[in-house]
């Protein structure tokens, strides 16, 4: 048996191959012998034979073949898969490392990316920082999207909470309403906690305005005090206008409360006529006294026909010496 006389051709890898790992490698050519070994890389072989007789036989035994992995495998015999995670084309990797050549998808970092985004962070080459308004000590949201995982704190809306709560909202998820109570024409409150931006209206106070004046007191800033003369305990009165909640003592009238009955009326809601015999038809405006009698007329309400008062517990008294009091 006669071995075959031959040239073998090789030609050099890619240029990014030779200058990743072979650097310099040039065109050669070899004679092949038996158990000749090619120990360099190639890109491809071509073998000429030259036939020396009729009975040749070319023999090739463990013939290995390596190059670059296709797109989107790595390592020995090209057995590992890129990471879904690498940017370019969805899978493209060094063929031999597995690190990403083009960087990471939106949310992930690390040569071969496959390490989420740090808490607190998210989107390109994870750069971007979490909305401060996230919900949680370490404002943590997606690592794609910038999502607030945990929702938004008071205030504030949005996937990313970024958002404050529209006009007359405020508070977690913005599910509360600003008092009507507020001042102003839109009643505009704080978006996080609902304190009224323009104060309250007349007749409420407290941060949200949710408080009445208290009894005996009413209006802007429940700085007025309702009248001494409203009916009833503390003198009530209406935490808005000052009306007196139960009426006039004796004596007064009016929605305040703050007028005196004219001289011919007297008593509750002023309702009661002083006596045509009193002086000038003149009595007093909660009792009903007369302030002086009409010649011949005496009493506490002018209704002794004599020379002297009687009061209602029937002392006599000269009407000369005897001063009615003013209540």
């Amino acid at each position: 048996m006669e071995y075959a006389n031959m040239s073998c051709s090789v030609s050099q890898q890619d240029e990014a191959f030779n200058e990743g790992i072979y650097p310099g490698i040039t065109r050669a050519s070899y004679t092949v012998v038996p158990n000749y070994k090619i120990d360099f890389a190639v890109r491809k072989v071509l073998i000429n034979v030259n036939p020396l007789g009729n009975n040749l036989i070319l023999t090739l035994c463990e013939v290995f073949v390596f190059g670059e992995c296709s797109v989107g495998y790595y390592g020995l015999g090209c057995s590992k898969t890129c990471s879904s995670n690498c940017k370019r084309f969805g899978k493209v990797c060094h063929h031999i490392d597995g690190n990403c050549t083009s960087g990471c998808k939106d949310g992930y970092q690390g040569e071969m990316c496959d390490t989420e985004c740090d808490t607190g962070k998210y989107g390109d080459g994870c750069l971007k920082a979490c909305s401060r308004n996230c919900k949680g000590r370490y404002d943590a949201c997606h690592h794609i999207t910038g999502r607030c995982t945990n929702g938004c704190d008071d205030g504030y809306e949005g996937e990313k909470c970024d958002i404050e709560c529209s006009a007359g909202r405020y508070g977690a998820r913005c599910s509360s309403y600003c008092s009507t109570n507020c001042a102003g024409s839109d009643r505009a409150c704080d978006h996080v906690n609902g304190t009224c931006d323009e104060g309250c209206k007349t007749g409420y106070i407290g941060a949200k305005c949710d408080q009445e004046c208290e009894t005996g007191q009413f209006g802007e800033g429940c700085k007025k005090t309702c009248s001494d003369h409203c009916a009833g305990d503390k003198n009530p009165c209406h935490h808005m206008n000052g009306t007196c909640d139960m009426g006039c003592e004796p004596g007064y009238h009016g929605s305040l409360c703050i007028k005196t009955c004219n001289m011919r009326k007297f008593g509750a809601v002023c309702n009661e006529t002083c006596s045509d015999h009193y002086m000038n038809r003149k009595c007093h405006h909660k009792t009903g006294q007369c302030e002086g009698c009409v010649e011949s007329r005496t009493g506490n309400f002018c209704e002794t026909a004599q020379g002297f008062c009687k009061s209602k517990h029937n002392s006599v008294f000269e009407t000369s010496n005897f001063n009615f009091p003013m209540i």
